[in-house]
C-alpha cells in the first residue's frame, strides 16, 4: 500500500489507478498517419490535375506555332512558284519574239494563266473563315506585289502585241527597257 501511495504522489492518480492514455497514443498516431497520407494523396492529386491542365495549354500553343509556321512556309512556296511562273512566261515571251516559234507562245501562255490563281491562294492564306488575318503591312506588301505582277505581264504581252502587228523592232526596243527585269527585282 505504501508503494501504492508513493506512486500516487509521484505519478498522479492516472498513472496508479490504470490509465489507458497509453492505449490511446498508438491509435492517435494511426489516425493522424492516415490523415496525413490523406493529405499527400489530395495534394498530389492537385498537382496532378494542375500539370495535366498546363501541359494541355502548351500543347494548344505548339499547335498555334506549328501552324503559323506551315502558313509561313506555304507562302514561301508559293512565292517561289508565283516567280517560276512569272519567269517561265517571260521566257516564253522572249523565245517567241526571237523565233517567231508558237511553242514559245504557248509556254509564255500557261504560264501566265498560272500566275492569278498562284496569287489568290497566296492571299487566301492570309485568310481564316474568309476572315482577313493580315497586318497593313501585308496587305500593302501583297497589292504591291499585285500591281508589280501586273507590270510585268503586262510589259510581256504588250510587247508580244506589238510583234503580232508586224512591229518586231518596236517589241524588241520594248523588252530592251528592262521594265520587265526591274519589276522582278523589285
Amino acid at each position: 500500500m505504501a508503494l501504492c501511495i508513493q506512486l500516487y504522489c509521484r505519478y498522479g492518480a492516472a498513472s496508479v489507478v490504470g490509465s489507458t492514455s497509453h492505449l490511446k497514443t498508438p491509435i492517435l498516431m494511426a489516425r493522424s498517419g492516415r490523415i496525413s497520407r490523406a493529405f499527400a494523396l489530395s495534394i498530389a492529386f492537385v498537382l496532378l490535375v494542375a500539370l495535366v491542365v498546363i501541359a494541355e495549354i502548351g500543347q494548344n500553343d505548339q499547335k498555334e506555332i506549328n501552324h503559323v509556321i506551315n502558313l509561313s512556309q506555304e507562302r514561301q512556296v508559293l512565292m517561289a512558284e508565283l516567280l517560276s511562273e512569272l519567269s517561265d512566261a517571260e521566257a516564253g515571251q522572249r523565245g517567241f519574239l526571237l523565233t517567231s516559234d508558237q511553242n514559245y507562245l504557248v509556254s509564255y501562255q500557261a504560264a501566265r494563266d498560272r500566275v492569278e490563281p498562284t496569287l489568290d491562294h497566296l492571299t487566301d492564306l492570309f485568310r481564316d473563315n474568309d476572315k482577313l488575318l493580315m497586318t497593313l503591312e501585308q496587305r500593302d506588301s501583297v497589292r504591291h506585289l499585285r500591281t508589280l505582277v501586273g507590270t510585268g505581264l503586262g510589259e510581256l504581252a504588250a510587247s508580244l502585241a506589238l510583234y503580232t502587228q508586224q512591229q518586231p523592232e518596236q517589241a524588241l526596243a520594248l523588252v530592251r527597257t528592262d521594265l520587265g527585269s526591274r519589276t522582278m527585282g523589285e
